[in-house]
């Protein structure tokens, strides 16, 4: 019986270690170097709504299903935008950087992404106005848990080409070309708009993931219902710890901008 390595569920060993930290207390878990990020609504699933209630009743649920699956806490929740670095992979700039060129990195972003946003007067929101997406849908994947999101507005796609232009601006420009493009060349554009919400913390054989995905199937049809997230908040995060485990005090937030109120149109 020939078996696709795809019909089985993968260990993360991130998610691994996560898993037993969030068992047995202890130092959180750091990444391997730090990531760069830019997220939308970081931390959306510790709000008081009526989409985190029933979000947190999904993941309770989904927990539940395996001991494998290690869902993350509410505060790690986020919709990626963009990954300028990532916190494990060798093309990651931040690998091969000293703590003065790190900072250097970290500045060049922010003044990147403040000038694509529009940022005006000091503690005022930017002109990049606020937006809904709507989550449709859940799924695990071989290595990790995927609530998926419509982007009715196509904000996320042009904040993504945002990110993408903050490479002309002069500071971020001068880096990359100082580092031979490794700035450029560290930037990952996801092809969706997602929160990823799960690892596997260990791998399962063919007959465990079956049961997995029919007890998943089940859940996200009993529990899931499709929801509204207002997206009025965008964060340059510093992920030192891996999938947004760090909290935001002490070095996580490297920014945060407000959005501007929804456009009307």
């Amino acid at each position: 019986l020939f078996i696709r390595r795809m019909d089985t569920f993968r260990k993360d060993p991130d998610g691994e270690r996560l898993a037993a930290w969030s068992k047995e207390g202890g130092a959180l878990p750091l990444a391997g170097c730090p990531g760069l990020v830019l997220v939308a609504e970081w931390g959306w699933a510790e709000s008081p709504s009526p989409a985190a209630s029933g979000w947190s009743r999904v993941l309770e649920a989904a927990a539940r299903t395996s001991p494998a699956l290690y869902c993350y806490p509410a505060s790690a929740s986020h919709v990626t935008v963009a990954t300028l670095s990532s916190f494990r992979g060798e093309r990651a700039i931040r690998r091969r950087l000293d703590a003065d060129m790190d900072r250097r990195l970290l500045e060049a972003w922010r003044v990147a992404l403040e000038a694509q946003l529009g940022v005006g007067e000091e503690g005022e929101p930017v002109t990049f106005p606020g937006f809904r997406l709507t989550a449709d849908r859940v799924e695990l994947s071989p290595g990790a848990g995927f609530l998926f999101f419509s982007d009715p507005s196509g904000s996320v796609a042009v904040l993504r080409e945002l990110v993408m232009s903050a490479l002309d601006h002069p500071a971020l420009k001068a880096l990359d070309e100082e580092l031979g493009g490794g700035v450029r060349a560290s930037i990952h554009i996801p092809n969706i708009v997602h929160s990823s919400f799960a690892r596997f913390s260990s791998d399962l054989g063919v007959e465990d993931s079956a049961h997995l995905r029919e007890a998943f199937s089940q859940v996200s049809a009993d529990t899931f219902v499709p929801f509204e997230l207002e997206i009025r908040h965008l964060t340059l995060a510093n992920e030192y710890a891996p999938y947004m485990h760090q909290p935001k005090e002490g070095g996580g937030e490297v920014r945060l901008f407000q959005l501007a109120p929804p456009s009307s149109s």
